[in-house]
């Protein structure tokens, strides 16, 4: 109770006695004092407002039905609860089946209407056991949240202590808001200058790294200025993506500490998954800005926009015309794998130390005014890329590190990234961290960034809208073109081939074009400098190219290939054979010590693939799985001429009854002369339909699709 007066806000119960009376010292106003209330809802009353009535005054208590009906129905009772609702944050504290009360259903039922555009603010709080009943309670409640606050009863208090402002004022005192303690003798930090290294820094996109190849690359586009907030999920009970593995890896990924949490039943991950998927996405950046929300953890895939969401709140802070005086915490970002790099090697002791003289920082500061600004001041402490940090030690070192620092500074917000494999969901929920999943980029979303991006990116306006047009029309006639562009990195790599070049018409050319891009970020000479043997070796675009299709083809050919295995995983011995085998006869390096330089390098950073924890590896997108298979096998027809149009019917489209291998088919067929698709799918249509699912039939009217020249083949 002290912890809840501290809170700074208006306390609101339904009991009748004075129990809240007698901690608080503030006094008793029931719903039917309409004056009272109203200063209180204003601020200028201290008072505990018993909706249901206080035992001294027998007629404001609420008991049976009648009573009921007259609090439900009184106008100013209902124009106070909606006044709440709409002005304020709601937090409902012990309450059970309060969410069943007949005044509260009421407020539920108007509140499904009139907030259902509204972003959720307000929070009910609950043990972690008991989310996913809330959470079902309040299922026709979306602008009302339940949250953990830990696991037993006994972690109340410091969780509402630990939401009580900076400064506040003594348990009750009613202040109007978050105080900053500053004094003439504190450490002062250079925010002037950190402001201008920020700005400077994170300011443009790097666009360079993206195509270094071409020179009409656009210049000075600002982040903030083609940001779209993105939207989350809260992943408490479902990890997406981690839970959708084969099992037999996700117990691998146990016994490594890659991830934890015991083996679900099908019928216990189906409700899990449905829960997960009924939540309304939440703007990320006003969950963000919610002062309940002050332990949190970003979870995305590769390219979801993890990094740059942390890198916008920097410079949302930078461009603030005085970050001094403005509301917004100061936003410390920190690359924990870079932090983990220095620890390792003795050269930093804590993230004060790293942030006060590391020498990888655009700006250092004071780590002694810094201590002193954390424990008066708002703060943001961004911790970026936990997932990179691939040492397990060394990992859970940092994660110790992170959770100590939390309980420092308990008033700091404390966000951190990462990808879902390497993320110990267990350990961190027992610290009160919530986890939230980065959503795909929506139809509005992409669209919204196509428009700013072609606004900013040509300075002919009238040649920006066409171009904008073109590549709106190619994402919405494919949806796997779709899929592509709700990763924000992938979105962009396709706005930046539009500028210089006609877009594909085909999906086909454009994956082409995409694959060419981020082959080319991959930097395979960095993975071969540390060796003496293999420092002159270099290879070309047509190298990873080639290296790339044998990989898929082991994936999609292999003894279980895609079938029921959607995330295309290849084991560790598996890779480096297949990519020793596709370096053979490259001058300048022995195949084995390259092939095993490369996957040391993809522990490091993903490219087209990325390390999934247990000695498995994955094509970051499956696209270009079926892409680079698909080529393959066009080679090995058009080029190598190792498989004959006889073996393409039967051995490649004999993969007709497998819908994962569609795509590949639709990809093949596009490449191939169309006299060739013809015998291929005269040969198709013939094919026994035990199941009459008629899907050769079906695949046959695609693939006719995919060919541009039909002409009088057909």
């Amino acid at each position: 109770m002290q912890a809840l007066a501290a809170l700074l806000g208006l306390i609101t119960t339904l009991n009748y006695d004075h129990l809240l009376e007698e901690e608080t010292k503030r006094p008793a106003i029931t719903w039917q004092e309409t004056n009272a209330v109203q200063e209180a809802l204003r601020g200028t009353r201290e008072a505990i407002l018993h909706l249901h009535g206080e035992y001294q005054k027998p007629e404001s208590v609420v008991l049976g039905l009648d009573t009921y009906h007259n609090v439900k129905d009184d106008p100013h009772g209902k124009a106070v609860m909606q006044c709440l609702t709409l002005s304020k944050t709601l937090l409902f504290v012990g309450c059970g089946d309060t969410v069943l009360d007949p005044n509260f259903q009421q407020l539920i039922t108007w509140g499904k209407e009139a907030l259902k555009d509204v972003v959720p603010r307000h929070r009910l709080l609950c043990r972690a056991s008991e989310l996913g009943v809330f959470q079902q309670k309040l299922a026709d409640a979306p602008w009302l949240q339940p949250i953990a606050y830990g696991d037993d009863y006994a972690e109340l208090g410091p969780f509402l202590r630990s939401l009580v402002p900076v400064g506040a004022a003594a348990a009750g005192a009613m202040v109007p808001g978050p105080s900053r303690l500053r004094s003439a003798q504190a450490p002062s930090l250079d925010l002037s200058g950190f402001r201008e290294a920020m700005a400077k820094y994170y300011g443009h996109l790097k666009l360079e790294e993206l195509d270094a190849t071409s020179s009409d690359m656009p210049r000075g586009i600002r982040v903030t200025e083609v940001f779209i907030p993105p939207t989350v999920r809260e992943c408490e009970q479902f990890l997406p993506r981690a839970m959708e593995l084969p099992k037999e890896l996700q117990r691998r990924l146990r016994e490594q500490e890659a991830l934890d949490g015991t083996e679900l039943q099908e019928e216990e991950l189906a409700s899990l998954m449905r829960t997960y998927l009924d939540q309304s996405p939440q703007p990320m950046l006003e969950l963000l800005a919610d002062p309940l929300q002050r332990k949190l953890v970003v979870l995305g895939d590769p390219g979801s926009g993890k990094s740059l969401l942390l890198q916008y709140l920097v410079l949302a802070w930078a461009d603030a015309n005085d970050p001094l005086l403005g509301d917004a915490p100061l936003p410390l970002l920190i690359e924990l794998r870079d932090y983990a790099s220095r620890r390792a090697k003795g050269e930093v002791s804590g993230f004060l130390d790293y942030l006060g003289r590391s020498e990888s920082l655009r700006w250092q500061l004071n780590p002694e005014a810094l201590d002193y600004w954390l424990r008066h001041n708002r703060t943001q402490v961004l911790l970026d890329g936990l997932d990179e940090v691939f040492d397990l030690q060394l990992r859970q070192e940092v994660t110790t590190t992170i959770h100590r620092f939390a309980d420092d500074y308990p008033d700091a917000q404390i966000v951190v990234s990462s990808r879902l494999i390497g993320f110990q969901h267990e350990r961190w929920r027992q610290e009160a961290i919530r986890p939230f999943m980065l959503q795909e980029l929506d139809q509005e979303q992409r669209e919204l960034f196509l428009r700013r991006w072609h606004q900013l990116a040509y300075d002919d306006e009238s040649k920006g809208e066409r171009k904008r047009a073109s590549l709106l029309q190619a994402i919405q006639q494919s949806s796997a073109i779709q899929q592509l562009a709700g990763n924000p990195l992938l979105l962009t790599l396709m706005a930046v081939l539009n500028r210089s070049q006609e877009l594909p018409r085909d999906r086909s050319e454009l994956y082409s074009q995409c694959a060419r891009l981020l082959l080319h970020q991959w930097k395979t000479e960095l993975a071969f400098e540390a060796s003496p043997e293999l420092a002159q070796a270099q290879l070309d675009g047509k190298d990873k190219l080639g290296l790339m299709k044998r990989i898929a083809w082991t994936l999609q050919a292999g003894a279980d290939g895609a079938a029921g295995n959607l995330v295309n995983l290849i084991e560790e011995n598996l890779l480096e054979c297949t990519l020793s085998e596709g370096l053979e006869g490259i001058p300048g390096l022995r195949p084995d010590r390259a092939a095993r330089a490369l996957i040391e390098q993809l522990l490091g950073r993903n490219f087209m693939l990325c390390f999934m924890g247990g000695g498995n590896y994955a094509f970051v997108h499956r696209t270009f799985l079926e892409y680079f298979c698909a080529e393959a096998i066009v080679d090995r027809f058009n080029v190598e001429q190792t498989l004959t149009l006889d073996a393409l019917k039967t051995e490649i489209f004999g993969h007709w009854p497998d819908e994962t291998w569609h795509e590949v088919l639709r990809l093949v067929a596009s490449r191939l002369a169309p006299k060739f698709v013809k015998e291929i799918l005269d040969w198709l249509l013939q094919q026994p339909d035990s199941n009459q699912s008629c899907d050769h039939i079906f695949l046959a009217a695609r693939c006719v699709g995919e060919v541009r020249n039909r002409g009088g083949t057909w």
